[in-house]
C-alpha cells in the first residue's frame, strides 16, 4: 500500500514530502477534486495523509471526517481491485463511530474479503449484512449545523469557504465513488434491492462452501435459486446446492430437488445437468442405482441444450431488432 501511495502521489503532482506544506483541510480539499474527475488513485495519498495526520485527534467533526476517509479509501482500493487494502479500510471503517453507511460498507466488505480469500471474516461480514445493520452515530450526536454557523474548533482547519466549495463539488460529481467527503449525518441508508440480497446470500453460502460449511451453504443457496433473476446466477446456485446436498450425503434430497426443478426451463441449464451428472456418479457410487439411472436419464442432450439457449437468444435478437442466428449441428 506504501508503494501504491508513492505511486499515487506522483501521479497527482505532489511529492511525500510536500504533503507536509499542505494544510489538513487542503489535503481533502485536493482529494476531492480528484475524485470529482474520477481520477482516483491521485486522490489516495492526500486522504491516507489525512488520516495519518488527524489520527489522534478526538474532535467530534474530526472524528466523523476520518470515518468517511476510511469508507472513501475502501471504496477506491475495491474500484482498484486490491481487495487486501480495501477490507482493512473497510474493518476499521464498521468497528468505529460513526458509521452512517454500515449496510454499503459491510455489503463491499463482503466482496473485498470473499476475493482476498479471507472466507471466515467473509461469512461474518455477509452475516452482519443480511441483518440489515443501522447507522450508528457518535453518542449525543446531533445533526450538523449550517456551515456559517460552526465555530473555529467546529470547523476542523476549515474556513466556510472551502467547506461550502467541497460540498458544491461533490454535489456536481453524482457518482457514488467520485463524492466529496463530508461529516455531515446522511439521510436515512436504504434497504438493499433483491440483486444485493441476492449477491449477499451467493457470497455467503460460497464462502461457506470453501470453508466446507456445507450445512450452512444450503439456506443462502435456496434464497439465490428462489429470487434470482439472472438464469446464470440461479444455474449456478442450483448446481452449487446439489453439491452441498451430496457432500453432506444427503441423497434423497438432492434428488427430489432435481427432480422438482426438471420441470421447469432450469433444466436447459448446463450447470443444472453437471449437477445431475455429478449427483448420478456419486449415488452410483454408493450402490443407490436406480436412483443414479433416473438421474443419468434426465441429462439432456448438448444440441437440445444448444437449442433452448439459440432460441432464447433469438427471442432477445428479435426484441432488440436484430437477426435471428441459426445453431449450427454436426
Amino acid at each position: 500500500a506504501s508503494m501504491l501511495c508513492l505511486m499515487c502521489g506522483r501521479a497527482s503532482g505532489a511529492a511525500p514530502e510536500e504533503f507536509a506544506d499542505i494544510s489538513a483541510s487542503g489535503l481533502l480539499y485536493e482529494a476531492s477534486k480528484h475524485l470529482a474527475t474520477e481520477n482516483y488513485p491521485a486522490a489516495v495519498p492526500y486522504l491516507t495523509n489525512y488520516l495519518e495526520r488527524m489520527e489522534t485527534i478526538e474532535e467530534v467533526r474530526v472524528v466523523a471526517l476520518r470515518q468517511a476517509v476510511r469508507l472513501k479509501l475502501g471504496k477506491i482500493f475495491a474500484h482498484m481491485e486490491d481487495p487486501f487494502t480495501a477490507s482493512d479500510y473497510l474493518k476499521q471503517y464498521t468497528g468505529s463511530l460513526p458509521c452512517y453507511r454500515p449496510r454499503e460498507a459491510y455489503k463491499l466488505l463482503t466482496l473485498t474479503l470473499y476475493e482476498s480469500g479471507q472466507f471466515e471474516p467473509c461469512v461474518a461480514a455477509a452475516e452482519t449484512a443480511l441483518t440489515r445493520p443501522l447507522p450508528r452515530g457518535l453518542p449525543n450526536q446531533e445533526k450538523k449545523a449550517d456551515v456559517d454557523d460552526l465555530s473555529k474548533n467546529e470547523m476542523a482547519g476549515f474556513t466556510a469557504r472551502q467547506l461550502k466549495r467541497i460540498e458544491e463539488e461533490a454535489e456536481e460529481a453524482g457518482e457514488d465513488i467520485s463524492e466529496g467527503i463530508s461529516e455531515e449525518v446522511p439521510d436515512a441508508e436504504p434497504d438493499y434491492t433483491m440483486e444485493e440480497l441476492v449477491f449477499l446470500n451467493t457470497t455467503l453460502a460460497e464462502a461457506n462452501s470453501k470453508l466446507g460449511n456445507w450445512e450452512a451453504s444450503l439456506e443462502p443457496y435456496e434464497f439465490v435459486v428462489e429470487n434470482a433473476e439472472a438464469s446464470d446466477r440461479k444455474g449456478f446456485a442450483i448446481m452449487q446446492l446439489v453439491n452441498a446436498l451430496i457432500a453432506l450425503e444427503r441423497f434423497d434430497d438432492a434428488k427430489d430437488f432435481i427432480v422438482k426443478l426438471y420441470h421447469t426451463n432450469a433444466r436447459y441449464d448446463i450447470r443444472v445437468n453437471m449437477a445431475l451428472i455429478s449427483a448420478a456418479s456419486k449415488m452410483f457410487d454408493v450402490a443407490r442405482y436406480d436412483s443414479a439411472l433416473m438421474l443419468y436419464r434426465m441429462i439432456l442432450p448438448r444440441d437440445e441444450i444448444a437449442a433452448y439457449q439459440v432460441a432464447k437468444m433469438n427471442e432477445l435478437r428479435r426484441d432488440a431488432g436484430l437477426p435471428r442466428v441459426e445453431i449450427q449441428t454436426s
